[in-house]
């Protein structure tokens, strides 16, 4: 099948090369259109038009229907562009001066004269104000005027995406995951398969060689796909018959920075470079043309651990967990001892690291005769961070638990446009994207160290904490993503009908050695078993003899997509265009066959899910109301189908359930003669000098599990019949322009995505064993006589476990669904010298609590682990309610411009939840998604079920918290508390840029810019923070009483408190260059 699709695309390049013209675009989706008409305004037909790009000589045509019109679709960005009508027995006439920028249609009528002997020329301005209308409500243009004047922190484009009014924090579309995007450079595949999203590095794509992007959120048009809550898709730069380059610097220094916090602590502050250069121009005139660009960056990066308060004599980590300085030296004391092997460093505070990130980028645009051009373009990213604290070490984390990070990528396309004929006109591209990752050891290969203890603090206050000294659960790591994209699009027109017709298909090969938990991990619940190296419990993925991972394994996945779709006036003013696509989703390489599974669970890890129905039908009206350009109504809706992610494929093929065999044993556990089991005493150094002394072999025994059961096995696996996530969306919106430079609009949007990924415990019981009393009725599968509370209710699984011949199954399959509601309220105006002033607000509801983890089981639980019903009627967390955005962009005078990019959003949600502790026995990761129940602290009842402490601590909870953690309460008494059922306070970012050009000879410039990011900080140092809602977990798990059953609880009476935080200000000066 692959081969021959591969060869038909071929075909059609051979075909395209000796038979047409062609010109480069990629999947810019700007077009030229318009009516030729006498001077009775009769339209036209075979009326011939000729377009020609005057920087690059790039030339195409068509002819008009019988009515007289012309479209001419997917042209190159950029200009000017010269229209030009001729007919015969009329005078010819040619229009100048259009500028085409991504997603723009531009429409140019004419007026040819029969007495007219000269040609006549026009030129055309103002053309790109109305040159979007039928994409309004539909995608956020960012343009090349954008990207230039406004302030982007990083210097990084998709920091940008926030000017779409859907868009909440960074590029989360409609409430959900960045991962759920499409991402495209140049009209192919630039997304990361493992985890979806740009990848790793910081960017990938300079600044220097982006010319502009969109957001788009609802887009109709059938190419676009493997989107389901929408993408981002960017244009690059390209060389014109003029030479032009530059050579810029751009600086960040902790000198030109706030030197506190918004907590009022000191801070190191970043020291950043960003310099490199751009080069374009013809090799050929009106032939070849090229563009270079360098972009690199060297950051003294600051980073904090266990610094989260400025209370005299606590440390506070970055979820909460407080620590006296006292308890946390006497832990670093018995840490820094050969047994433990954590080095004399500091280990807590702040800290700077020297990130550095290289971008080159290189295309090139050969017009091989007259009409064909050819676009070959290649961007690469190397990336390198030390000392890296995602995840659990910058939650718990010490120095000593860090590693290296590297990212390494590259992009590259091969494109052609071909005017078959003067009505028909074919895109080919080849696209590949590589990306490869890498988690770099910097120590020995030694177990996981945590400590869950509590502190009594100076305050008199006891503070329970995670402490995470010693990590190396990732490392080492390799992740390596290889993406072959492959894309026919043709374009016709016959009569008053245009149709596009096409294909894209991506083959993905993901490999990966994924050493996770594989180096074990000791538990200690006091300093006092810590300073004894006696562990209260030890976990490991043991690797069995003769599995193991020696050479990455390698997964191969296939995306094809066949679609078609028709446009046309439908009736005078009213553009309709319906569409169909269909996308194939396959799993191509199995994992080794697991008959133990299959035997015990019923489930074959063998498999390679294909899912067929991706059917998705779409439609689009575009209706200019009195055909005067005043009054735009566009309706669209439509399916649109996701894209999988690759590192819970590659999971399936290393967790098959033989490679390794799950350890987890605690103290206190006995074999089945009533003797205890002798867990190990750490002994890093050991550990560091051989890695085979890491314990575990002697503890895979049969013995180990009170059962008698053999060695427990740890497996994930494939749904047989995964499917891809599938959204509707839809929208309406009306706008109006009050003249020729102002408009204001109203936008409504809906989506709903359901068979949302999650992983799923196949070896959990659904029995339900009891109920948990006083409370909601939480669903129990682990046998009474089984059920505890203590470390943690660590046990629980094991008795609530399908099958004792593993630890977990978990299975990557459909769970929970999303839905999104946006009103939008927007105002442009399009201000003189490349100015403009936009300003929207939006009211959103996004639902749907998505926690997927990408390997674990994690996910919120309330009365029942299987109820989804509970996932899909809470908020997402990515839920925003509502945002204010302005973008000013001043008039340009005398080389001065000002930017202005304003963001003022409510957003970011909280939960209550209890303190880890397996309430229900299904082992969620981390123990951190059980919803409190919210019982009434002014209820009597409360009193007697949970004592009187309890209730007067919860009412004080009720009464002293955050307004915001307050109304969240209240509104979940008497159930468990709604998933991110809690609304953090207002956040505003204002950014400002000032950009001055200097000419310096002819078409020499010199420009300087200054960027305040945190502009309201610089104002005021008390302004420019926001209120987080911190300590998130409502009551601590004391005990559980079998007699009526019945779970103890104590209230955290920290909980649900406002923290004022944040960066201080920081400016950026920039130079550049250019000609």
């Amino acid at each position: 099948m692959f081969f021959t699709l591969i060869y038909s695309c071929l075909l059609v390049v051979l075909f395209s090369l000796a038979e047409t013209n062609y010109a480069s675009a990629q999947g810019t989706d700007a077009s030229i259109s318009g009516q030729i008409a006498d001077e009775n305004q009769e339209g036209l037909p075979n009326a011939t038009v000729t377009v020609t790009n005057l920087s690059t000589g790039f030339s195409t045509g068509t002819v008009t229907n019988l009515q007289g019109n012309y479209r001419l679709q997917q042209l190159p960005v950029g200009g000017p562009y010269t229209i030009t009508a001729t007919f015969v027995g009329y005078a010819d006439q040619k229009k100048t001066g259009v500028m085409l920028n991504q997603g723009d249609n531009v429409e140019v009528d004419f007026d040819l004269s029969e007495s007219a002997t000269e040609l006549t020329e026009v030129v055309v301005s103002g053309s790109g104000f109305k040159s979007r209308n039928d994409r309004l409500a539909a995608a956020t243009s960012v343009s090349a005027q954008d990207v230039k004047s406004l302030p982007a922190n990083d210097r990084n484009f998709s920091n940008l995406a926030a000017l779409s009014p859907l868009v909440g924090g960074g590029t989360d579309i409609a409430g959900m995951s960045s991962r759920s995007n499409s991402i495209q450079i140049d009209g192919v595949n630039a997304r990361e398969a493992s985890f979806g999203g740009q990848g790793d590095s910081p960017y990938v794509l300079s600044m220097e060689a982006l010319r502009e992007f969109e957001v788009v959120t609802n887009s109709y048009d059938v190419i676009d796909g493997r989107g389901s809550a929408g993408g981002i898709k960017a244009v690059t730069k390209s060389g014109t018959n003029e030479f032009h380059g530059s050579a810029f610097a751009y600086f960040w220094d902790a000198r030109l920075a706030a030197d506190q916090d918004l907590q009022g602590r000191d801070v190191l502050g970043d020291t950043k470079v960003q310099r490199g250069f751009s080069l374009g121009g013809p090799i050929i005139k009106d032939k070849l043309h090229f563009f270079v660009a360098y972009d690199g960056e060297r950051f003294e990066q600051q980073y904090d651990l266990w610094s989260q308060t400025t209370e005299e004599g606590i440390l506070q980590n970055n979820q909460g967990g407080r620590i006296s300085v006292t308890d946390m030296e006497r832990a670093l004391q018995t840490l820094r001892t050969p047994r433990y092997g954590v080095g004399d460093g500091q280990q807590y505070g702040f800290f700077q690291r020297t990130r550095t990130l290289d971008t080159w980028f290189a295309r090139l645009d050969w017009q091989l005769n007259p009409r064909n051009t050819l676009t070959l373009r290649l961007t690469t990213n190397n990336y390198e961070l030390p000392d890296q604290n995602n995840s659990d070490i910058g939650r718990y984390g010490l120095f000593a638990a860090t590693y290296d990070f590297v990212n390494r990528g590259s992009n590259a396309l091969l494109a052609l446009r071909s005017q078959l004929s003067p009505t028909t006109s074919n895109e080919f591209k080849v696209g590949y994207f590589h990306n490869k990752r890498g988690n770099i050891i910097t120590t020995g290969r030694h177990p996981q160290l945590w400590i869950l203890s509590e502190s009594v603090l100076p305050t008199g206050d006891t503070s329970e904490y995670i402490m995470v000294p010693r990590y190396n659960r990732w490392t080492p790591e390799d992740q390596t993503n290889h993406t072959y994209n492959i894309i026919n699009n043709t374009y016709l027109t016959r009569g008053k009908y245009n149709f596009t017709f096409g294909t894209n298909n991506l083959i993905t090969n993901s490999r990966g050695i994924y050493t996770h938990d594989t180096q074990g991990r000791f538990d200690f619940y006091s300093l006092d078993a810590l300073e004894r190296g006696e562990p209260d419990r030890y976990q490991r993925k043991f690797t069995n003899p003769g599995q193991e991972l020696i050479d990455p394994v390698s997964t191969w996945m296939v995306d094809l997509s066949l679609y078609g779709q028709v446009s046309t006036e439908l009736v005078p003013n009213l553009q309709v265009s319906a569409g169909l696509r269909y996308d194939l989703n396959m799993f191509l390489t199995k994992a080794d066959y697991n008959e133990v599974l299959d035997q015990e669970l019923g489930y074959r890890n063998d498999v390679a899910p294909t899912d067929f129905n991706n059917i998705q039908p779409r439609l689009n009206m575009n209706w200019d109301l009195n055909g005067d350009g005043r009054d735009i109504i566009n309706v669209g809706a439509g399916w649109f189908a996701g894209q999988v992610i690759t590192r819970p494929y590659i999971y399936s093929l290393i967790d098959n359930g033989i490679r390794f065999t799950g350890v987890d044993v605690s103290r206190g556990d006995v074999d089945e003669n009533g003797n205890e089991i002798i867990l190990p005493t750490p002994n890093y150094e050991q550990y560091n000098q051989n890695y085979e002394e890491i314990p575990g072999d002697g503890l895979t025994q049969g013995e180990l599990y009170p059962s008698g059961g053999s060695a427990a096995q740890v497996v994930r696996f494939l749904d047989e019949d995964f499917e891809v996530p599938m959204s509707f969306r839809a929208n309406v919106s009306y706008h109006r322009y009050l003249n020729e430079r102002i408009r204001v609009g109203a936008s409504l949007y809906y989506s709903k995505t359901k068979d949302m990924y999650v992983m799923e415990n196949a070896n959990l019981s659904d029995e339900v064993q009891f109920t948990i009393q006083g409370e909601g009725g939480r669903e129990v599968y682990t046998p009474l006589a089984d059920y505890s509370l203590e470390n943690q209710g660590n046990s629980n699984f094991r008795s609530a476990r399908i099958s004792d011949q593993f630890e977990d199954a978990l299975m990557f399959t459909n769970g929970y669904e999303t839905r999104f509601m946006a009103l939008v309220l927007d105002l442009a105006v399009d201000l003189s010298n490349d100015g403009k002033l936009n300003l929207s607000y939006t009211r959103a509801d996004s639902r749907g609590a998505e926690r997927f983890r990408n390997e674990d089981d994690q996910r919120f639980t309330g009365v029942s682990y299987y109820d989804y019903d509970f996932i899909n009627s809470a908020y997402s967390p990515n839920d925003f309610r509502h945002k204010v955005l302005l973008n000013l962009t001043t008039p340009k005078i005398g080389g001065t411009q000002l930017g202005i990019f304003l963001n003022m959003i409510q957003g970011g949600r909280f939960s209550a939840t209890t303190r880890p502790a397996d309430l229900n026995g299904s082992k969620v990761r981390e123990l951190n998604g059980f919803a409190a129940y919210i019982f009434d602290p002014y209820d009597p009842q409360t009193a007697a079920l949970q004592g009187e402490e309890f209730a007067q601590d919860l009412q004080f909870v009720f009464e002293n918290a955050s307004p915001e953690a307050q109304e969240y309460l209240k509104e979940n008494v008497g159930t468990y508390a709604q998933p991110y059922g809690g609304l953090k306070p207002w956040r505003t970012d204002l950014n400002v840029r000032l950009t001055q050009d200097i000419p310096v000879h002819k078409n020499h410039n010199l420009t300087f810019n200054i960027d305040v990011f945190n502009f309201l900080n610089l104002v005021d140092p008390s302004w420019g923070g926001t209120h987080n809602i911190i300590n998130e977990e409502l009551y601590n798990v004391e005990g559980f009483d079998p007699a009526t059953q019945q779970v103890q609880y104590s209230v955290r009476t920290n909980y649900g408190q406002r923290r004022y935080e944040g960066n201080g200000f920081q400016l950026m000066m920039g130079l550049k260059y250019s000609f």
